[in-house]
């Protein structure tokens, strides 16, 4: 007896960034329940944007990657894609920091 396997070739797409334009991000869906809420745009560095909620959350890029935390204290979800803008879904949550499941991210706000 002959069995044939067909194998699919699966093709990693990274997740779609959220508009350039963004000025208030919406994080929902985190097991964290602070991480929850609304997000501003901040100027960061030379040529880099910033969201944050208060002075404990932030979405911020760092080394071609986007974080969610605690800047320079703690991150609570990453996402290893190296676009301009964070990504809306793809989140991965940093065990014993962050809380499954990880975050979805939408604009709300645009000027």
């Amino acid at each position: 007896m002959i069995i044939f396997i067909r194998i699919r070739q699966c093709v990693f797409r990274p997740p779609p960034p959220l508009a350039d334009n963004c000025s208030v991000i919406k994080v929902f869906g985190a097991g964290d329940n602070n991480t929850n809420g609304l997000y501003r745009k901040t100027p960061f560095g030379k040529n880099s944007t910033m969201y944050v909620k208060d002075e404990t959350r932030a979405i911020y890029p760092f080394m071609n990657t986007w974080h969610l935390g605690q800047q320079n204290v703690q991150i609570f979800y990453l996402n290893k894609v190296n676009t301009t803008m964070p990504p809306s879904y793809g989140w991965s949550t940093i065990p014993y920091h962050g809380s499954p499941p990880s975050p979805l991210l939408q604009c709300v706000e645009s000027p």
